[in-house]
C-alpha cells in the first residue's frame, strides 16, 4: 500500500438539488481548489450536529510523489441520503458555508 496524506478539501461553494427521480437523494455539487495537482477525493461524509448536517469532502494524495503546488480547481458531485428523514427545512454546512433547503419526500 502506498503511503498517503489525508486531508479535507477546501470547498468554496456548493449547490443542493433534490433528485427528481429519487426523492430521498439530494445531489450536492461541491466546488473549490485542491492545494496541488496530486490530490483527489478519498471520501464524502455526513454528520449531524445540533440539527445541522455537516458535510465533509475528505482528500488523499500520495506522500511519495512530487506534486506541483498549484491550486487545482475541482467540481465533485456527491449524494446526501435523506431516506427516513421527515419533510422540512434542513441546514447544511460545509466548512464555513451554510445553506438551507426544503425537503419534501
Amino acid at each position: 500500500m502506498e503511503p498517503i496524506i489525508l486531508g479535507v478539501a477546501q470547498v468554496e461553494e456548493f449547490d443542493l438539488q433534490v433528485n427528481e427521480e429519487w426523492s430521498d437523494l439530494v445531489e450536492v455539487t461541491l466546488r473549490g481548489n485542491y492545494p496541488d495537482d496530486c490530490t483527489s477525493v478519498e471520501e464524502f461524509t455526513v454528520d449531524e450536529q445540533g440539527g445541522v448536517l455537516i458535510l465533509t469532502l475528505h482528500t488523499r494524495r500520495p506522500s511519495d510523489e512530487e506534486c506541483a503546488q498549484v491550486l487545482t480547481p475541482f467540481e465533485e458531485t456527491e449524494f446526501l441520503e435523506m431516506d427516513g428523514r421527515p419533510a422540512g427545512d434542513y441546514r447544511v454546512r460545509i466548512g464555513e458555508i451554510e445553506q438551507v433547503f426544503s425537503y419534501a419526500p
